[in-house]
């Protein structure tokens, strides 16, 4: 794995708001609530009302949205690391390229949530729901999905890399990849009637063989 730095260099020079000043901006009558080029880092923000806003090159570090209400936000070219979104509402939103790292999501909503060309490294995403979830040219190295709801969720080209799935459901979820990937733990995940092309690791025969004795035992 590799970061572009340079990437981060347009951070520098972002304005660093206040809660205060993120609290007002949420008030305003503004019919679009955006934040763009901005710096919200360290922030406590849990509970705090973010639907529908749209969040653009905003760098969020150690920024706290416990139980914050994020649905449907938008999250376009963002720096996300250490962030706290324990049990957040992430229905339908949306993060496009950017990066979230070293995150949690434990107990999170993001049922129909979108990843598109998102680097997602070392995140903790445990018993959330991500039913029918959205993953296209993602990268989801070190991440753990244990004992999350993925059903119908399709991830489409993620990649793999030391992610963990274990005793997540995913009922028809669908992981085709291009290339064969490196390693996912699907250890006691259900897999009923997931699409799992090219994904032919030796964890996914373990998944396939605890699904099959599972059936077994229930006849």
């Amino acid at each position: 794995m590799s970061v572009n730095f340079s990437a981060a260099l347009c951070y520098i020079s972002q304005n660093k708001l206040t809660k205060k000043q993120v609290a007002e901006k949420l008030k305003s009558k503004e019919k679009f609530k955006v934040f763009c080029d901005v710096n919200i880092s360290e922030l406590d923000l849990s509970d705090m009302d973010f639907q529908d806003v749209i969040f653009t090159n905003v760098t969020m570090e150690k920024t706290v949205f416990k139980n914050a209400d994020l649905c449907s936000a938008k999250f376009y070219h963002c720096y996300v690391s250490n962030a706290d979104f324990t049990e957040a509402d992430l229905s339908s939103a949306e993060f496009f390229y950017g990066s979230v790292m070293h995150s949690d999501f434990e107990r999170a909503t993001l049922d129909t949530a979108e990843f598109n060309s998102v680097t997602f490294w070392d995140n903790k995403v445990k018993n959330a729901n991500l039913k029918g979830a959205f993953f296209v040219r993602t990268d989801l190295a070190d991440c753990s999905f244990d004992n999350s709801n993925l059903e119908g969720a399709n991830l489409s080209t993620a990649g793999f890399d030391y992610t963990r799935f274990c005793g997540a459901n995913c009922r028809n979820a669908c992981f085709t990849y291009e290339t064969q990937n490196d390693y996912a733990d699907f250890k006691d995940a259900d897999i009923t009637d997931a699409v799992m092309i090219k994904c032919e690791t030796i964890l996914v025969a373990e998944a396939i063989k605890t699904q099959e004795d599972n059936n077994d035992d229930q006849k």
